[in-house]
């Protein structure tokens, strides 16, 4: 075949080395796509850590909020109780208002807490679906 088709065989030749050449290159394209992806993602899951961290200490940081908030609102009460000056009857009235008040402003905090980090988690959730 060589002897009578020198020319043909070498065009065949030429072919499969384009093609081989062509193969490599897109193989190529693809590992450094592959690349770019794996550092896209890491970068993304990244930030992903950063905002969970930044929530968690957002959240620790309320808590330790409410926390003081509730201390103090107990040490009124408990000081309101000890003044010597009331009579009696009207601290024990006065402590009832301000435990009343305490629970209503716990069951609003504790409701508005619970949709604050609902909603953030649900964030969360959305950036890692994307």
């Amino acid at each position: 075949m060589n002897k009578l088709y020198p020319n043909a065989c070498k065009r065949l030749w030429k072919q499969q080395q384009e093609q081989q050449d062509e193969e490599e290159q897109q193989q190529e394209q693809q590992q450094e796509q592959q690349q770019e992806q794996q550092e896209q993602q890491q970068e993304q899951q990244q930030e992903q850590q950063e905002q969970q961290e930044q929530q968690q200490q957002q959240q620790q940081q309320q808590q330790q909020q409410q926390q003081e908030e509730e201390e103090e609102e107990d040490e009124a009460v408990s000081a309101a109780a000890d003044d010597p000056k009331k009579p009696r009857w009207l601290s024990q009235q006065q402590q009832q208002q301000q435990q009343q008040q305490q629970q209503q402003q716990q069951q609003t905090r504790s409701s508005s807490s619970s949709s604050s980090s609902s909603s953030k988690s649900a964030a969360a959730a959305a950036n890692i679906k994307i």
